[in-house]
Order: C-alpha cells, then sequence, then structure tokens
C-alpha cells in the first residue's frame, strides 16, 4: 500500500511542477498578443469573374495575399512582394488578351484593360475603356474602370463624373466604399486649384488633433458605425490605391495617415506605427511642412509608446513565470517526501 501511495504521490507532484513549467515558459517566451486578422479588399479596378478561375489568372474577386495583418500586408506589398506582383500582372496581360482574342467577349476585354492599368498602361487601357463605354454604356465595371483610367491620366473632372455615374449605376459597389474614392478625386481637383487645400480641408471629413497622440472627437467617439464605415473605406480604398499610385502621393500620404489613427484606436500601437512609415514613404520634399511635421510627430509616439509597452509587458511576464517556477520547485519536493519515506520504509523492512 505504501508502494501504491508513494507512486501516486510521485505522479501527482510531478504533474503538476510540470504544468506550472510549462505555462509559465509559454508567459515568458510569449507575450505577444495576436491580432484579428483583417481582410483586405480589391478596390478602385473592376475585374469580370465571367468564367475565369483563381487557378488561371489569380485575379477572380481580388488577390490573394499572404499576410493577413493589416500593417504588415501594406509593407509587404511596398517593397518586394510589389515587385512580384507586378510581375505576375505583365503575365496576366498576355493571358488575358489570348483569352480575348478566342471568346472575343467584352468582358474578357474589359479584364485585359485592368490587366493594363496595372501594368502602367493607362492611356491604352483609356481607349479600350472609352470603347467599350460607347457599346455597354449601362455596365457599371466598365464605367468605373473608365473613371479610374481618366484618374490615372491626370483628368480628375472627368474620373469624378464617370465614378459618380458609376456609384449610380451600382450603390454598393465596392461594399459601399467609392464615397472615399469621389472624396478623393474632388481633393486632387481641389489641390489642383490650391496647394494648400489639404492644409484648410480633411478628405474623410475627420480630425484627430494636431497632438502627438491622436484625438477622436466626440461626434466620432459615440458614433461607432461611421468609425467602422470610414475605417472600412481607408482598408479598401488603399488596397488598390498603392497598387495603382506610385510614391510620393499626397492624397495617399494624408489617407494613410488617417488609417493610423484609427488602428491606433482599433488595434495597436505598434501596427499603427507600421501604417505612418509606410505614410512617410509617400511624402514629398514639397508636401505641406505643418503635414510632415504632424505624421513625424505621431510616427515617434507610436514607435516609443509601442516599445515601452512590449517591455512592460516583457517584464510583466517575466514575473509571472518567476512566479510560477518558484511554486513549481517547491511542489516539486512533494515526491522527494514520498521518496525519502518509502526509502525509510524499505530500509526498515530488510532483515540483517
Amino acid at each position: 500500500m505504501r508502494s501504491e501511495k508513494c507512486h501516486i504521490g510521485h505522479r501527482f507532484g510531478f504533474s503538476i511542477p510540470g504544468l506550472l513549467i510549462f505555462f509559465s515558459w509559454g508567459l515568458f517566451s510569449g507575450g505577444a498578443v495576436a491580432q484579428d486578422s483583417m481582410p483586405l479588399f480589391l478596390g478602385c479596378a473592376n475585374f469580370y469573374n465571367h468564367h475565369h478561375s483563381l487557378e488561371d489568372t489569380r485575379l477572380e474577386g481580388g488577390i490573394v495575399y499572404g499576410a493577413d495583418k493589416l500593417a504588415l500586408s501594406y509593407l509587404d506589398y511596398s517593397s518586394e512582394y510589389h515587385r512580384n506582383l507586378n510581375k505576375k500582372w505583365k503575365k496576366d496581360e498576355a493571358r488575358l488578351l489570348e483569352r480575348y482574342q478566342k471568346t472575343k467577349d467584352y468582358r474578357d476585354r474589359s479584364n485585359y484593360g485592368v490587366a493594363l492599368m496595372h501594368n502602367n498602361k493607362s492611356r491604352e487601357a483609356l481607349d479600350l475603356f472609352e470603347d467599350l463605354i460607347g457599346q455597354y454604356p449601362e455596365e457599371y465595371p466598365i464605367a468605373a474602370n473608365l473613371g479610374t483610367c481618366y484618374e490615372l491620366v491626370g483628368n480628375n473632372h472627368e474620373a469624378l463624373e464617370w465614378i459618380e455615374r458609376s456609384v449610380g449605376l451600382h450603390e454598393g459597389s465596392h461594399e459601399g466604399t467609392e464615397w472615399l474614392h469621389i472624396a478623393i478625386l474632388k481633393a486632387k481637383i481641389g489641390l489642383s486649384g490650391d496647394p494648400e487645400w489639404l492644409d484648410e480641408h480633411s478628405i474623410i471629413d475627420v480630425e484627430f488633433g494636431r497632438g502627438k497622440k491622436p484625438a477622436m472627437s466626440s461626434r466620432l467617439r459615440e458614433d461607432p458605425e461611421r468609425q467602422a464605415e470610414i475605417f472600412k473605406a481607408l482598408r479598401y480604398q488603399l488596397r488598390e490605391r498603392v497598387q495603382l499610385v506610385k510614391s510620393p502621393d499626397p492624397i495617399v500620404a494624408r489617407l494613410l495617415f488617417e488609417l493610423s489613427n484609427f488602428v491606433a484606436y482599433r488595434y495597436t500601437l505598434h501596427e499603427a506605427w507600421q501604417v505612418t512609415q509606410l505614410a512617410l514613404s509617400y511624402v514629398d520634399e514639397s508636401d505641406s511642412k505643418s503635414f510632415t511635421k504632424l505624421l513625424k510627430k505621431r510616427d515617434a509616439f507610436y514607435f516609443y509608446k509601442s516599445s515601452d509597452s512590449s517591455k512592460a509587458r516583457f517584464v510583466r511576464n517575466a514575473k509571472a513565470a518567476g512566479f510560477l517556477l518558484a511554486f513549481a520547485l517547491l511542489l516539486s519536493l512533494i515526491p522527494l517526501k514520498f521518496y525519502i519515506e518509502d526509502f525509510k520504509e524499505r530500509q526498515g523492512s530488510v532483515e540483517p
């Protein structure tokens, strides 16, 4: 009976310390808060899904990306991933042209035009969509793509007219975020007449203050639906815009800046800092000094605060891990007691 008791004590004594050591190691080595994945979308350009497959063109319904975090996806996209995607679009251009030559389907021709836009052939794409809209004036994707082409060649007035017309054809297009595309075009038109337009106006009609720490207005704070609407539009519209618009660009810089403020409130300061880093890459020397100063100020705030929070989390987890390890060592003395008692009992039972 004693022997059986000792074995039970042995198993019980070592199982608890083992579990505690496992959890303490998890606390010490982990400490990172998992973020919800945020799906990213294909906006601005409109790709027909007509008898295409992801295996065939890799374009249907959007582009497949490896990273699922917002900031990291943007950063990856703007560097090596951007170059890889450009190579893919070049292959898709030839493939889509070949498909259209076989099918003679206007939707395949429109898809080919989207590839031309992504391959910096906006003038060629513009001619294509101007021809298509004459034949299919009620087709939303063609009208929207024509508006995007006009924007890419610098004709913002025509772009605004066609984007507004396309929204009239399909109000819920791009998950209802085309209002931001319209606001961007109006900002571009305003900027062309007044170089300081962006200093006096907000593209999304939202302000987060001028301090190093973003301060959401009480009006927006009390309207979570409006918050979600703006945040979704920024995500959706920027996803395609950073593909089609090259740095530097003051509009993209400000949109990314506004996005970073929302990310700071909804996700982490570390991810907000990553977005401000990308925003800084779109700033030009001729850009507004006051905006650049504010962007750098907020960038520094996000960086240092996220670093401090990481250190604090590390210290907190290290203390918790140390306590659990000490407790585990104390519990490990339980089986030692049973071993000693068992040893004494065995010694006493041995006859001389």
